[in-house]
């Protein structure tokens, strides 16, 4: 649940992609399955093993479908470029000021500023629902580019959660990383 290591958040500072951002829609649904799915095939990040089904990510987009958990797509004239979410950190009611955001960017449209502009419109979401109060990120530890991503915007992070993941016939780290809203406006 955590950006792709292939972001290359260094490389957002290369021609802005012509795309709008706008929330997510249920004829979305099938494109946002494929770019998450070819994450779990070929990155860390997310560290499920096993895609997710057509039904798993429609009562995905479904808990998305509110103020406090929106979804967010960079649509590139009609095709999905990429998208953020924010979602239930944890079930706990006092946990329900806190969010946890993913980003996600299709292949084809890495290093065009996707990232950082889907990260800045899910912030302004996020600030502007007036009941949140912070978001929170797990990225993997050697997805660099997810990091400078996450400390451009002021997220700090956290800790890490030592060998948190096995995937691929490997332990990974997982940094956590926050950002209080109230910071940095």
């Amino acid at each position: 649940m955590t950006p792709s290591p292939a972001l290359a958040a260094d490389a957002e500072a290369a021609a802005p992609a012509a795309f709008a951002l706008r929330p997510g829609r249920a004829d979305d649904v099938p494109a946002l399955l494929d770019i998450y799915n070819y994450e779990i095939i070929n990155s860390v990040s997310p560290l499920h093993l096993e895609p997710r089904t057509p039904e798993m990510w429609q009562q995905w987009f479904d808990d998305h479908q509110n103020t406090l958990h929106p979804l967010l797509v960079a649509d590139a004239g009609g095709r999905v470029a990429g998208y953020a979410c924010l979602s239930v950190f944890r079930p706990a009611g006092a946990y329900r000021t806190t969010a946890e955001l993913s980003i996600y960017v299709q292949r084809d449209f890495r290093g065009r500023g996707v990232a950082t502009r889907l990260m800045g419109g899910i912030i302004d979401l996020a600030r502007d629902t007036g009941e949140l109060h912070a978001l929170v990120s797990h990225v993997t530890a050697d997805n660099e580019p997810s990091q400078r991503l996450h400390e451009k915007f002021g997220f700090r992070r956290c800790g890490t959660l030592r060998e948190a993941g096995l995937k691929f016939g490997r332990y990974h780290d997982v940094h956590v990383y926050q950002l209080l809203l109230e910071e940095g406006r």
